[in-house]
């Protein structure tokens, strides 16, 4: 995990009270689907920042690329539609091995 996302982490629960597993928690129990009604949530019902709403929720979702196990899928799921793009991504890839 990178420094900035470890201190982000680290600043959620100093300023919230709550580790960002609760706020996984906290943000599942409520049923939401869309990132940004997540992100609606946590703004309006705790207050939160965008910038500590939208971690939360990519965590809860784990649709970060840190949460991401499977990379192929996530490369596929981002080129999805946009597929036309994809070889030029598989260019850059192998330019910057």
């Amino acid at each position: 995990m990178d420094q900035a996302l470890q201190t982000m982490i680290e600043n959620l629960r100093t300023n919230s009270g709550k580790s960002l597993q609760e706020w996984i928690e906290i943000v599942r129990a409520q049923n939401l689907t869309k990132h940004s009604d997540i992100i609606s949530y946590l703004k309006k019902e705790h207050g939160f920042t965008h910038g500590f709403a939208n971690l939360v929720a990519h965590k809860s979702k784990q649709s970060d690329a840190g949460s991401a196990v499977d990379t192929e899928s996530l490369v596929e799921k981002q080129y999805s539609g946009k597929e036309h793009f994809k070889p030029l991504y598989e260019r850059i890839v192998r330019l910057t091995k």
